[in-house]
């Protein structure tokens, strides 16, 4: 499989591309928009400030908390064979407007239970 990142400036590019297909075979192209994972700094805040001050808030680890708030944020249901199966969504393929979505609602779940931004 080729990925190719478009832009206005290659779009001849990926038409000459298509046009020199063999097309005695099928082929799929898929798009899709491109969103920018996470940020370094974001990461950082949420280990390096959130996770510890909650954790220590509540008594628990970095860890634990990262897996609690994952379990309350980030759950969703699959069905396997008529199976409901919870699933849980990685922070790391969070984009950056998602990951912003979860640090907030992690915040505001501390602060909501008694912990204290300072």
């Amino acid at each position: 499989m080729k990925t190719w990142n478009l832009t206005k400036q290659n779009l001849p590019n990926l038409i000459q591309k298509i046009n020199e297909l063999d097309f005695s075979k099928r082929w799929k192209i898929v798009f899709y928009e491109q969103t920018e994972k996470r940020s370094n700094e974001q990461n950082e805040r949420l280990w390096g400030y959130l996770y510890p001050n909650i954790g220590k808030h509540f008594g628990y680890t970095s860890s634990d908390i990262h897996n609690i708030c994952k379990y309350k944020f980030l759950k969703t249901e699959v069905v396997v064979e008529n199976e409901v199966i919870p699933v849980l969504k990685s922070t790391t393929k969070l984009n950056v407007k998602e990951f912003t979505e979860y640090m907030e609602n992690v915040e505001q779940w501390a602060i909501e239970n008694g912990w204290s931004p300072n």
